[in-house]
């Protein structure tokens, strides 16, 4: 199987057996993250090649592919509506990421992966009503309700753009993107300067966790889930970012739902897109299989 992350910043690949277990995984950062389609394109499909020969294995050893990526994605593989990476709307994924490896690809919002990973191996793992939040550059939700994921009418569920409607300038900006805004700096300098209890570094979080806050609030009314996660690459602050989240929260005096940090980070998206892989080979290979006659 293999999984794909296409962000803004960083695309990452893992290979997996058949039982889930990682054969090789790798990254790479962008040259640029204001790069072309084409360009991104290029230096995925040259990740895939390269992962592909350090596991020592031909294209046709994969036995399904699944690519995640920003913004509500149709069933056959084109970004549509809105998304977070440069040259991506409109795009045919799926046919880019099929062309000369003979792949049947799957594609998927990035959001939805990070809850599919969690459910499977993070920390939503037995839990069938809960929320995952990828709050590192932008903000959006994957939605699990009553055991299955939520994708809509046109896979556009978990989009946050209903903060406009609340006056919020920040409405589809994430944690990490924020910090470095307000301030001025590395976000994990920020955020390590936070867990020491540096005033000025509680500043500038409790003013970038804002639209976090806001949509936790909002999805908690609406939907009630058991757990909102934080995923992504923020979920590595632990502690020192839950607890203005839990505070701000407790100040607007409703019930919301447990918050937590994920133990993937910035991996929930490649997880999912494993295991979706996963899901893609089982339906294709064993749904022939068949009970003996008596």
């Amino acid at each position: 199987m293999l999984g794909v992350d296409i962000g803004a910043h960083t695309v990452r690949a893992r290979i997996a057996d058949l039982r889930g277990g990682d054969v090789v995984s790798s990254e790479r950062a962008f040259t640029d993250p204001e790069m072309d389609a084409e360009a991104r394109v290029d230096q995925t499909r040259e990740l895939i090649t390269g992962t592909l020969a350090e596991a020592d294995l031909t294209p046709d050893r994969i036995l399904a592919v699944c690519v995640g990526s920003s913004g509500p994605i149709s069933p056959d593989g084109v970004i549509r509506l809105r998304t977070g990476i440069p040259g991506f709307l409109g795009l045919d994924l799926r046919t880019e990421m099929q062309r000369g490896f003979g792949w049947d690809v799957v594609v998927e919002n990035d959001c939805n992966l990070a809850a599919i990973g969690e459910r499977w191996r993070g920390l939503a793992v037995g839990k069938d009503n809960f929320v995952c939040l990828l709050a590192g550059e932008r903000l959006g939700a994957g939605i699990v309700l009553d055991g299955r994921l939520t994708r809509g009418h046109r896979n556009g569920a978990g989009g946050v753009l209903f903060l406009q409607l609340m006056r919020n300038p920040s409405a589809d900006e994430g944690i990490a993107y924020l910090t470095r805004k307000f301030g001025g700096g590395d976000p994990r300098t920020i955020f390590r300067a936070l867990a020491t209890g540096d005033a000025t570094a509680a500043a500038v979080i409790d003013k970038s966790i804002e639209p976090v806050v806001s949509v936790i609030a909002t999805v908690g009314m609406l939907l009630d889930p058991e757990l909102v996660v934080i995923s992504g690459a923020v979920a590595g602050a632990g502690e020192a970012l839950l607890e203005p989240i839990r505070r701000k929260l407790a100040e607007l005096s409703i019930a919301t739902p447990d918050v937590g940090a994920s133990p993937l980070q910035h991996n929930a998206v490649v997880t999912g897109a494993v295991r979706l892989a996963l899901d893609r080979a089982e339906s294709r290979y064993l749904a022939q299989l068949a009970t003996a006659p008596a």
